[in-house]
C-alpha cells in the first residue's frame, strides 16, 4: 500500500475512533449522572469522574490509534477490527466502573443474629456475632449485652440523621480515601478482628467493642466505620471480672453518642470540615435526632433524661472575637468547640432553616474541602481566613456578630 493511502486510511480511522469515543464517554457521562441523585453534593463528584473517565478513555483510544497507523501492513479489514476492538474495550471500561457486588462465604465469618425487637429483652454474646441491618452492620464483640430493639434503634437514628442532615449514608461515589472500607479493629484497638476480610459494601460497619483488660477506649468514627466502647453495653459478668460498676447506666443506652457517632460518619462520607463544624455538628445533630425520637420509645426518652451536653466556652465570644475564634478552630482546647460549634449550629438552623448543614457542605466542596481523587483532604490557599469569608458568602456578613449575641443569650 503507497504512502497516499496509508496516511488516507490513517486519517479515516482517527475520526471514527474520535467518534466512538465521545459517544462512549456520553455515555459514561450519563451512567454516572444518573447514579448521582442522592444530593448536590453527589451530583459535583458524579460530574468530576465522569470527566475523568472519559478523558482517560480518549487517551486510551488515541494511544491505540497512534500505534496502528504505524504500521504499513494495515488494511481496511484490518482498521474495521480494530474500531470493534476498541469499542468493546471501552464497553468492558464502563462495566469495570460499575461497583463489584462481593458475596460473604457464612462459613468463615461469625454468625449472624437477631434480636428480639423488645426493650426488655437481653442478648448477651458469648462469642463474635453480628447482625444486618438495611444500613449497618452491627459486629459484635463477646461479652456484650444488647437490649432487643438496640438494632431497631440505630436504624432509627440512621434514617432521622439522614432526613435532618440531608444526605445519605448510602452515597452515589465512594470516598477516595476510605473507600467506605473501615480502618481494621485490630488496627485500632490491637486486638482480634474477626470480620477483616469481610465485604461491607456501602453499609456503615459499626464494631460493639469490650475492652477485657478494663483500659478505656474512647467511641469515635469516620467515613468508613463506627466504633463504640460503651460501658452500659458491658455485660454483667465482665463487669464483675473488670470491677467496673455500670450502675449509672443500668437503666438506658446513650443514644446521642450513638448519634453522635453516626453524624461523624454521614457527613465525612461528604466532605473535611473543621473541628468547630465536625464536632458542633455532631453534637447537635445528636440531640436533635434523639429528643425527636423520644415520643417513639422509652428508649430514647431514657436518653434524653441523661443528656450532659455542656455549652460552656472558657473565652467569652463577643462581637469582636467571634470570627477570630472560628478562624483558629480551637486548635489548643479542642473541647470546648463542641460546645461552640454546638450552638453555632442551633443558631444556624434558627436562622437560615433545617438544610443549613447540607448547604454548608455543598459550599465546603466548591471551595475545596473535600476528599479529592488523590485521595488526600484538600484544602484552599490561606484556609483560616478562607473559612470564615466563605461562611459569611453562604449565611451573611453579619453571621459571625449576630452568633455572638446569640451565644450570649443561651451559653451555660
Amino acid at each position: 500500500m503507497n504512502n497516499k493511502k496509508l496516511i488516507m486510511l490513517a486519517l479515516a480511522m482517527t475520526l471514527m475512533l474520535m467518534l466512538s469515543s465521545c459517544e462512549n464517554t456520553s455515555t459514561i457521562g450519563k451512567i454516572k449522572g444518573d447514579s448521582a441523585t442522592e444530593s448536590t453534593v453527589q451530583e459535583g463528584e458524579a460530574s468530576d469522574h465522569s470527566k475523568d473517565a472519559g478523558h482517560a478513555e480518549e487517551k486510551l483510544d488515541t494511544d491505540s490509534t497512534a500505534e496502528s497507523i504505524t504500521q504499513d501492513s494495515a488494511t481496511q479489514e484490518d482498521a474495521s477490527e480494530l474500531t470493534a476492538s476498541n469499542e468493546n474495550a471501552t464497553e468492558e471500561t464502563v462495566l469495570e466502573n460499575t461497583p463489584e457486588v462481593i458475596v460473604n462465604d457464612p462459613s468463615k465469618f461469625p454468625p449472624l443474629i437477631t434480636l428480639s425487637g423488645k426493650e426488655a429483652d437481653h442478648y448477651v454474646t458469648t462469642d463474635y456475632c453480628y447482625i444486618e441491618g438495611d444500613k449497618f452492620y452491627l459486629l459484635l464483640d463477646k461479652d456484650v449485652d444488647l437490649p432487643g430493639d438496640f438494632a431497631d434503634n440505630v436504624s432509627k437514628i440512621m434514617d432521622a440523621l439522614e432526613e435532618k442532615v440531608g444526605l445519605t449514608f448510602t452515597s452515589a461515589s465512594k470516598n477516595p480515601i476510605m473507600g467506605f472500607d473501615p480502618i481494621k479493629m485490630a488496627a485500632i484497638v490491637s486486638c482480634h478482628d474477626p470480620w477483616e476480610e469481610f465485604y461491607f459494601g456501602q453499609k456503615v460497619p459499626i464494631y460493639i467493642i469490650v475492652n477485657h483488660d478494663g483500659t478505656a477506649w474512647t467511641s469515635h468514627a469516620l467515613a468508613g466505620y463506627a466504633y463504640f466502647d460503651l460501658l452500659s453495653l458491658y455485660s454483667d459478668e465482665i463487669c464483675n471480672k473488670l470491677g467496673r460498676s455500670k450502675e449509672y447506666y443500668k437503666d438506658f443506652v446513650p443514644y446521642d453518642v450513638i448519634a453522635h457517632e453516626l453524624t461523624h460518619v454521614l457527613t465525612q462520607r461528604y466532605t473535611s470540615m473543621t473541628s468547630i463544624m465536625t464536632e458542633g455538628s455532631a453534637d447537635y445533630f445528636a440531640e436533635e435526632t434523639i429528643r425527636s425520637l423520644a415520643q417513639t420509645s422509652e428508649s430514647f426518652s431514657k436518653a434524653v433524661d441523661h443528656f450532659e451536653f455542656d455549652y460552656h466556652v472558657d473565652q467569652n465570644v463577643t462581637v469582636q472575637n467571634a470570627e477570630t475564634l472560628f478562624y483558629h478552630d480551637f486548635e489548643d482546647q479542642y473541647d470546648q468547640s463542641y460546645a461552640y460549634g454546638h450552638l453555632l449550629c442551633s443558631f444556624l438552623a434558627e436562622t437560615y432553616g433545617n438544610s443549613f448543614m447540607h448547604n454548608y457542605i455543598a459550599a465546603l466542596q466548591k471551595i475545596g474541602y473535600y476528599y479529592g481523587g488523590a485521595g488526600y483532604a484538600e484544602w484552599p490557599r490561606d484556609p483560616d481566613k478562607k473559612r470564615a469569608d466563605e461562611f459569611k458568602k453562604l449565611f451573611g456578613e453579619k453571621v459571625f456578630t449576630d452568633f455572638a449575641a446569640y451565644y450570649e443569650k443561651n451559653h451555660d
